[in-house]
């Protein structure tokens, strides 16, 4: 019998053989949802033994004959739905949370593929006014629709104000205040920073707030190195650039680091690190394809010239979709006259390469790569080629490199592997 999670018509011929003859049960399986015919008898003793392990859509059926029945589909009801409260985003648009079971297995859906929640507009602001939201069916669960509780009332949720001591708050030297709402900056609501005197300030929301409510104690900067905000995180193919929202007062640098573990800090576990940035922006390049977080802690140097950290800054998350390909090896380069020819072994998940001439080598960020190629460079070299010939080539020792590339999906633009290993060619 074909499976279907929706109410549909359904026909049956149930034809006893053997020992088998007598009446039967159409029944569901409530576990698998299968529909099949069996003997009443076996229904009810497997029943007796496991309560609710068949559910009878049509009972005494004979056999050698058709029945007609109707196989609803999954559905939830008011009872089995449950709404809570958003909480103010700084400005994004919210949800409200939401619980919605199964009504016979208990089963918690999952919003986005068993049921989505519907509103007549987007919803940013806090409010005490109540918000109106239906629960709609999908997948299985297609045809059910909730609005309204079981006592009849609207389903409705409203937006909280965000307590400030829920976000994250520095102050600096100067009493310059910064609030970041989760990943967002807050840019619009007015606060009151109170200098302690006691090498702490007291930020508060005026007049009650009309999207945060309470207050926070923080420690001023400037008296020792304070927490780096990381405002935004930008991602051009494989290549992800890390933001600060200012300059921390009382800092000489920065280390970033990038990991896939949210908790990085805690185990010390990253998959890159750039330390030493002067810069409020570092670039972390050949990310590959995945999830990550960022974070960044600020430093100064003490009279011994020992590093002395800050705290770290708030966790960033960030995708990259792009796949970065493997470092190709350059494997051969011979020298012939002025022309020179660099063999190399192809690289995985490259679709072309780049190999170039420098006429020096330099470190960048830790990689060693070449420095001042000019038009000693031979680009776009199709996958499945091997060589690369520079004919011409003026008198001197070169520094030969090359990496491989792919293209993203997105706007075609090449995605780099790490440099290769790098070979030196005389022509004399």
């Amino acid at each position: 019998m074909e499976k279907t999670t929706i109410k549909a018509p359904a026909y049956v011929c149930v034809v006893g053989t053997g020992n088998y003859g007598g009446t039967y049960s159409i029944v569901k399986d409530t576990k698998t949802g299968d529909v099949t015919p069996m003997l009443t008898k076996t229904v009810t003793e497997i029943n007796k033994k496991n309560p609710g392990t068949y559910e009878v859509l049509l009972d005494n059926v004979l056999e050698n004959s058709w029945a007609e029945f109707q196989i609803s589909g999954r559905s939830f009801a008011a009872k089995n739905v449950t709404i809570t409260n958003a909480t103010y985003a700084g400005g994004v648009a919210v949800k409200p949370g939401s619980v919605v079971k199964d009504p016979k297995t208990g089963t918690v859906l999952t919003e986005g593929k068993d049921y989505e929640l519907v509103f007549d507009k987007e919803n940013v602001n806090a409010t005490n006014t109540p918000i109106e939201v239906t629960v709609k069916g999908i997948g299985q669960y297609k045809g059910s629709l909730v609005n309204a509780k079981t006592d009849g009332k609207k389903l409705t949720f409203i937006i909280e104000k965000k307590a400030l001591k829920d976000c994250s708050v520095s102050v600096d030297k100067n009493l310059k205040l910064t609030v970041m709402n989760g990943n967002v900056l807050e840019t619009k609501e007015n606060f009151t920073v109170k200098d302690n005197g006691d090498g702490t300030a007291t930020v508060s929301v005026v007049d009650g707030g009309k999207n945060y409510t309470g207050s926070v104690n923080v420690e001023i900067g400037g008296r020792k190195v304070g927490a780096p905000m990381i405002s935004n995180v930008k991602v051009v193919g494989n290549k992800a650039t890390v933001i600060l929202s200012d300059d921390v007062e009382g800092a000489s640098g920065y280390d970033y680091v990038i990991s896939t573990d949210k908790d990085c800090i805690t185990n010390k576990d990253y998959v890159a690190v750039n330390k030493n940035q002067a810069k409020t922006t570092t670039a972390f390049k050949y990310v590959d394809k995945g999830t990550y977080y960022a974070y960044c802690h600020a430093w100064t140097r003490d009279a011994n010239g020992k590093k002395v950290f800050g705290e770290w800054s708030n966790g960033f998350q960030f995708s990259v979709t792009a796949t970065t390909p493997d470092a190709p090896v350059i494997t051969d380069v011979k020298v012939s006259g002025s022309t020179i020819k660099v063999t190399y072994r192809p690289a995985a998940n490259a679709t072309g390469y780049d190999v170039v001439l420098g006429t020096s080598s330099k470190k960048d960020n830790g990689e060693l790569r070449p420095y001042n190629y000019g038009a000693h460079k031979k680009l776009n070299l199709k996958e499945g080629t091997v060589t690369a010939t520079f004919k011409k080539v003026p008198k001197g020792t070169w520094t030969v490199g090359m990496h491989a590339f792919n293209r993203t999906s997105i706007d075609n633009k090449k995605v780099f592997s790490p440099w290769s290993n790098l070979e030196t060619a005389k022509v004399k």
